[in-house]
């Protein structure tokens, strides 16, 4: 049954991450906030957000600032916010602006929060397999958090490449993107994020990614792939999220 529920999670495959070994290129990042209202004042955060976004446009921020909404699991009704593809030394050039904006942000949102954890995730490239962002996020975003035992993160990620790998060969239209915890929680955790421009993509395509690699790999070395992903996990997590453009902040738009 377990491996059964694992190859379904596995259907989203591939939509943020970075490699745990070095890198010639410099990690790509994403910067999120786990924002969670008072309880009651929604509404008031969600204004006084709009509010502190209308002051990045006043600067002249050039960094798209995503909001998702969570709808599923223990923190429905949370916020995720984001903002990807920088660098380390991004943050350096970025110091002064983010002291102004903490304190705008604090004066406008903070009253209507209860808790802001922010977190740091490396984009995992080497297994990621990302679709045309160019329009900005799709409608939903189905996240599936993955918490790896350290000793099995090489094998974790080699299985990773190799169903990618697959994947591309058989040009299967399922997009999405790795990511790996830098800082800010409890890890190895890995996420990956999958776009769905309505419900109906939930289901997935008609030949699934199972499929898909029993026909490119067969039957005996797709399950090895899934059963190496599995026992490298010691749990995993899913989650749905909603875009919010009313409540983003994307330059020009």
């Amino acid at each position: 049954m377990l491996n059964r529920v694992m190859s379904l999670a596995f259907i989203g495959l591939m939509c943020i991450g970075v490699s745990v070994h070095a890198q010639e290129k410099p990690d790509r990042l994403a910067w999120i906030e786990h924002v969670k209202a008072k309880p009651g004042m929604e509404a008031q955060l969600e204004e006084a957000g709009k509010k502190h976004f209308a002051w990045h446009r006043r600067q002249g921020d050039t960094w798209s600032v995503y909001l998702w909404q969570v709808i599923t699991g223990d923190d429905a009704g949370d916020y995720i916010v984001g903002t990807f593809g920088h660098t380390w030394k991004d943050y350096d050039a970025r110091e002064a602006f983010n002291v102004a904006d903490d304190k705008d942000a604090m004066a406008s949102v903070g009253p209507f929060m209860q808790s802001d954890i922010p977190s740091i995730w490396r984009h995992l490239e080497d297994v990621s397999r990302p679709g045309d962002m160019t329009a900005g996020p799709a409608k939903f975003s189905q996240l599936t958090h993955y918490f790896v035992k350290p000793s099995k993160i090489s094998v974790f990620i080699d299985a990773l490449k190799e169903i990618k790998a697959a994947l591309d060969e058989a040009k299967f239209p399922v997009r999405s993107n790795w990511y790996a915890l830098a800082s800010g929680g409890k890890g190895p955790h890995y996420v990956v994020a999958t776009e769905r421009n309505s419900w109906a993509e939930f289901a997935g395509p008609d030949k699934s990614m199972s499929k898909v690699l029993e026909e490119k790999l067969g039957a005996r070395k797709a399950t090895e792939l899934i059963d190496e992903i599995r026992e490298a996990t010691t749990s995993f997590y899913s989650e749905i999220l909603r875009f919010r453009p009313d409540l983003s902040y994307m330059p020009g738009k």
